[in-house]
């Protein structure tokens, strides 16, 4: 699948791979699941390796490559081996090189207990050096939230983005009805309740958190992007989202990520042992517990990116077949579902 890359990209990446003393021969396998980005196993003398090519456009500011590329470096430099080794990268041709990890993605319905601790062992491993001067050149996450009112401004301006959906096909048309009959409601329901429960226990929905207690986080965090390996053991993969946070929305992206779903039995321990590194542990559980149906409804935002001219972008740049038209179809179908479960199983936990 190397005609995929275009031949400058090509020419690039013979280029770092003999940096990194391959001199032979060597066959590109393109591999599935990303959809932002064209993902590669590189074969050739050695071990294989894992190449990236990145999304890059005008309606996309952020620079992919140079954040997953540092966040994996500085993991690395601390010790850390649950993340692809960064090699070589060329940012002119968007491309990264990594140490290509073995492993299966995690199975709905097969999340161990041993399974949720390696997650809070990750957290805290990277969060260990969070003070060095290494870790202050890290940037921030895609869509920081540091206040109770950035969570919400997050959230609401995602739905004004898709209250504006160009209704060119049919589709298009079903996805702006919907969204104003059945999304904007439930946001509506959930914002309200936030500040329902704010008022009620006297938290200021501006006061930031405090840059001790601001964490670096995967961002995308979730177990859609956690591999197993042979051993048993999880491998983290996709950083390009990542940097500084707010630890209680780090939490509340994994406990409400939709492709794997994570029960939220796991929800009070999980925070108590994050908890545990903080200055102000109390703070971030009261955060954490009330903001969680926010980032149910703003994953179910995402999901829609694909409605947006930004989202069928990145998706045609990363996806090898099927029409823009049939992935709406069946992501506006995967959502609705999506929120009639939380309405059947979640609402009553989080609202």
């Amino acid at each position: 699948m190397a005609n995929e890359i275009p031949q400058d990209t090509l020419n690039a990446l013979k280029k770092i791979l003999m940096g990194c003393g391959w001199r032979g021969p060597f066959t590109l396998s393109r591999l599935s699941g990303g959809t932002n980005n064209q993902v590669f196993k590189v074969m050739g003398e050695g071990d294989p390796l894992l190449l990236k090519y990145y999304f890059h456009g005008s309606h996309d500011e952020r620079n992919r490559l140079k954040v997953e590329f540092s966040f994996c470096r500085y993991a690395w430099d601390n010790g850390i081996r649950l993340v692809p080794q960064p090699l070589a990268k060329d940012d002119a041709a968007h491309i990264g090189l990594y140490g290509f990890i073995e492993g299966a993605p995690i199975v709905e319905n097969k999340i161990l207990e041993k399974d949720m601790r390696q997650v809070q062992d990750f957290i805290i491993e990277l969060n260990k050096h969070r003070r060095d001067s290494r870790a202050q050149e890290l940037i921030e996450s895609s869509e920081p939230c540091y206040s109770i009112r950035d969570h919400l401004q997050c959230v609401a301006w995602r739905m004004e983005m898709l209250k504006g959906i160009d209704a060119e096909l049919a589709v298009d048309q079903e996805a702006k009805n919907w969204i104003n009959t059945e999304l904007g409601p439930l946001w509506e329901m959930v914002r309200e309740g936030v500040l329902r429960q704010v008022s009620a226990i006297k938290l200021d929905v501006d006061v930031s958190v405090d840059e001790q207690d601001r964490c670096l986080s995967q961002s995308d965090i979730g177990f859609h992007n956690v591999l197993r390996t042979p051993s048993g053991d999880l491998k983290f993969v996709d950083f390009e989202y990542a940097g500084w946070d707010d630890p209680a929305k780090m939490v509340c992206v994994f406990f409400s990520a939709p492709k794997v779903p994570v029960s939220l039995d796991y929800f009070e321990p999980f925070i108590k042992s994050i908890a545990s590194i903080l200055v102000y542990p109390d703070e971030f559980l009261k955060r954490s517990r009330i903001l969680l149906p926010v980032h149910f409804v703003r994953w179910y935002c995402i999901l829609l990116n694909i409605f947006s001219k930004s989202g069928t972008t990145r998706r045609s740049f990363a996806l090898e077949s099927q029409s823009i038209e049939q992935q709406k179809i069946e992501r506006l179908n995967e959502v609705k579902e999506r929120v009639n479960v939380f309405m059947q199983k979640y609402s009553k936990v989080v609202l």
